[in-house]
């Protein structure tokens, strides 16, 4: 394959503030600004980037993260002529078909009709203490984070509402309507689902970690994974206590049925919600997870 031939390279950005959300094209390097589109933040940013489109040509190399990667946006990209570098959502959710394995381990493929070249990589750092860092924690996080931000400014929580939400910020949902609405959705390996209990308590739950039985249909050795599950939550709770959500969270008491349901656990109230964090088995042939919720304790 002959590299593409271009003089210019732009990324898109998004940004939100003050209950609207802006998007821009902006040129890597002398950060020109290109293009801007403002709006409401109940549209999803590759609805305002499709806006924008205009701006680019053949002769530019489109940089974007991995909350660009539809398939429809990304043709409409490849349409302008633009060339185009980014990332996708992982492989395990997006299974690409492997036309030609290339030397150096990646490959050709397609996606949305538009051929790409493929390379697959896990980001590690080590940090000072000589832990290890794993990056998708943080990218798992940030898009809970999102969500529950926009959760926090539905009164009341209703399933409807919540599914809205999911939908603005372009998780995909999982076929599984419940009364008219879609109650599983996912986005970048995190699997979000919503409940509405008898009484009308609605509960928003997130799994950002997940442990899969072994061959034997069960653990060999459960307590090994509880204790990384365990490990994992650690790692996913100062995403939430150091997140825009700290001033809003007042730490609460557990109670015993939240032992008896939990292998480990920390809540707090998030405006008068339930915000829940733990690692959970529901049952012995059942993965280990670690999930995020939050519930509406009350009626809609």
């Amino acid at each position: 394959m002959r590299p593409p031939v271009v003089d210019r390279w732009s990324n898109v950005q998004t940004a939100c503030s003050g209950g609207g959300r802006e998007c821009r094209w902006i040129e890597t390097g002398a950060r020109a600004v290109i293009g801007a589109v403002f709006g409401p933040t109940r549209e999803g940013e590759t609805s305002y980037a499709t806006r924008l489109l205009h701006h680019l040509g053949p002769e530019m190399l489109v940089l974007w993260d991995r909350g660009f990667d539809g398939n429809d946006f990304l043709a409409a990209v490849h349409a302008t002529g633009a060339q185009i570098l980014g990332r996708i959502r992982q492989r395990q959710r997006r299974r690409p078909p492997v036309l030609r394995p290339l030397a150096d381990s990646s490959y050709l493929s397609v996606i949305g009709g538009v051929p790409v070249r493929i390379i697959e990589a896990r980001v590690r750092g080590i940090c000072t203490d000589g832990t290890a860092q794993r990056y998708e924690w943080n990218e798992f996080m940030a898009a809970v984070i999102a969500m529950l931000e926009e959760l926090r400014g539905l009164a009341p929580l209703t399933a409807e509402g919540a599914a809205a939400r999911f939908s603005a910020q372009e998780w995909t949902p999982g076929g599984k309507p419940r009364d008219g609405v879609e109650t599983s959705w996912d986005t970048d390996g995190v699997g979000g689902w919503i409940q509405t209990f008898s009484g009308g308590a609605v509960s928003v739950s997130f799994a950002v970690w997940i442990r899969d039985v072994d061959e034997s249909g069960y653990f060999d050795d459960v307590e090994a994974v509880y204790e990384q599950g365990e490990q994992a939550l650690a790692g996913f709770l100062p995403e939430i206590e150091e997140s825009p959500l700290a001033g809003h969270l007042v730490e609460a008491e557990q109670t015993a049925a939240d032992k008896d349901e939990f292998i480990k656990v920390k809540k707090w109230t998030l405006d008068g919600r339930i915000l829940t964090a733990g690692v959970i088995q529901q049952d012995a042939d059942l993965p280990v997870m670690v999930v995020v919720a939050l519930e509406e304790s009350t009626p809609a």
